[in-house]
């Protein structure tokens, strides 16, 4: 967890120009969703499947109300969505509607995930404080995956980038129905991918510090190297390691990977060591 963080450390210091068109990515997985902090960028992830979907908007104070609503190139290039925009109260009240005609859908690609969309129409207004209701419906029918931007502000810290680590290569496959690795491609996936395999390594190289200093020093023996068909078997692991960390985008398997990669080019068997074997007089 803590190499996680880390990871996410760096991105906000190397990478926060890539978060210029990015959102906190939630799935959608019910036909109301509540929606908290309204001006905070996110983007919903939802699929209609004959219904529109309703998502409720509550705050407070006054605040900058931003809808956009986008469709995935890849998954559902000729959806086309509506917003209707209610106000909540005593009694519902319809503001308006944001059509499916107001806006020409330009192709738009988005550097964070490596994604193309086509970006429908925009709705900005400075509202009251109350709760609102957004309707995402189809211009003939309710069906096809679609993302609803809500807010402007991009608020990602380390624990919305871990999040977004999660769950964007579930919304690969699932959303944009392309390989999960597709996200390797995008600075953001593939500097993870590296950072990873890096921090991995160096884990390995502070055990070996660690048990040198403390365990392994009081064993009376010399540590026999370990051999080439060891240092293989290694090898193999961390290849192993980093083919299915790549295939379903797993970001503990790249750090597994450059651990066994260290493994492999300076250590001996930990495991034999400590047990007292593996060693010569």
């Amino acid at each position: 967890m803590r190499l996680i963080k880390f990871v996410a450390f760096v991105f906000l210091v190397f990478f926060v120009s890539e978060t210029a068109f990015a959102h906190q990515p939630i799935v959608v997985n019910s036909t109301l969703i509540e929606v908290t902090n309204p001006e905070v960028s996110k983007g919903y992830y939802g699929e209609l499947s004959g219904l529109p979907q309703i998502y409720r908007i509550q705050s407070t104070v006054d605040f900058d109300l931003y809808l956009n609503v986008l469709v995935p190139k890849s998954s559902n290039p000729t959806g086309r969505y509506s917003l209707n925009l209610y106000k909540v109260g005593d009694v519902k009240k319809f503001i308006g509607k944001i059509d499916v005609g107001s806006t020409d859908w330009k192709e738009t690609f988005e550097p964070f995930g490596n994604d193309t969309y086509y970006q429908g129409p925009e709705y900005t207004d400075h509202v009251s404080a109350g709760t609102y209701e957004v309707a995402v419906h189809g211009s003939s029918e309710d069906v096809g995956e679609y993302v609803l931007a809500i807010g402007k502000t991009e608020q990602f810290g380390p624990s919305e980038i871990i999040h977004t680590l999660l769950v964007v290569p579930q919304l690969k496959r699932d959303f944009f129905h392309v390989p999960a690795a597709d996200f390797l491609l995008s600075p953001i996936g593939g500097g993870c991918a590296v950072l990873m395999v890096m921090g991995g390594f160096l884990s390995g190289a502070l055990l070996r510090f660690v048990l040198k200093k403390t365990i392994v020093k009081n064993v009376v023996c010399n540590l026999k190297n370990i051999d080439r068909q060891n240092r293989l078997i290694r090898l193999l692991a961390g290849i192993i390691c980093l083919l299915i960390g790549y295939y379903y985008y797993i970001p503990f398997l790249f750090a597994l990977a450059g651990f066994c990669f260290y493994e492999a080019i300076f250590s001996w068997c930990r495991v034999f060591a400590l047990m007292g074997k593996n060693v010569v007089n």
